[in-house]
């Protein structure tokens, strides 16, 4: 191990346990579904992922090499089918129902669009899912 990697390592667990203190200090939790790795030593504030080789961000899973993982966009469909199922048992009018289903939909094919950089036929089937499911 050179000394710029042990520097390096020294560095990133340093920067990791002033985020824990930050966060303790202003009573803020971290979110355990929503961050995900493949390193035991972030078991205690994260989840940690089965596989060798993939890392979630913003509930996208790729593999060590940046790639999709498959699964991941296979999953959007049923991701907006369970909240626009949870907003629609909410006692909002119609305009802040559609409201509520388009906001989330576009969210989630935008943090796709611009982190995974769909290819125009994935995006476009994609695009047909939100707005068959937005028409329910």
């Amino acid at each position: 191990m050179t000394l710029s990697t042990l520097l390096l390592k020294v560095l990133i667990k340093y920067y990791d346990n002033l985020g824990k203190r930050i966060f303790k200090k202003i009573q803020q939790d971290i979110n355990k579904k929503k961050s995900a790795t493949n390193d035991a030593c972030h078991e205690d504030t994260t989840t940690i992922l089965e596989g060798v080789s993939v890392y979630k961000y913003l509930e996208i899973v790729k593999d060590s090499r940046s790639n999709l993982i498959r699964s991941s966009l296979d999953e959007i469909p049923s991701k907006l089918m369970s909240r626009f199922e949870r907003v629609r048992h909410t006692r909002l009018n119609a305009n802040n129902l559609f409201s509520a289903k388009t906001q989330h939909a576009i969210s989630l094919k935008n943090n796709h669009m611009d982190i995974v950089r769909l290819n125009a036929v994935d995006y476009s089937k994609l695009d047909e899912h939100c707005v068959r499911i937005g028409e329910e």
